[in-house]
């Protein structure tokens, strides 16, 4: 959660919290309204759906795996990263160990 309330704090929400209209359930976005908490947010941006709940349960489910299965080009990656400063590799989520691995993978 830390480096998500960094993220906030620095580039404020890129995607808000979903939640249902029906009764406030959130869909996505838990970690992210963990993080607001925790900066003292009193108002984060909110997408409301009208989904029943087992739509909504889908949903959340469907967020979380493709985020894990989702996969990116690594060379065009390190392209990216190659010029960050280590502030700001963190800011974006990478720490030491992950610029290390993914810049010696593309010299490869």
């Amino acid at each position: 959660m830390a480096k998500v309330a960094d993220s906030i704090r620095r580039f404020g929400f890129a995607a808000p919290i979903v939640a249902r209209r029906a009764d406030g359930e959130v869909i996505a976005g838990h970690t992210r309204l963990k993080a607001a908490l925790a900066l003292g947010l009193d108002r984060v941006p909110v997408r409301w759906m009208d989904l029943d709940p087992a739509d909504a349960h889908l949903l959340a489910l469907a967020d979380n795996r493709t985020a894990e299965i989702a996969e990116c080009d690594d060379d065009a990656l390190a392209a990216l990263v190659r010029d960050l400063s280590a502030e700001d590799a963190a800011a974006a989520g990478f720490d030491e160990t992950d610029l290390k691995r993914l810049l010696d993978d593309s010299n490869e």
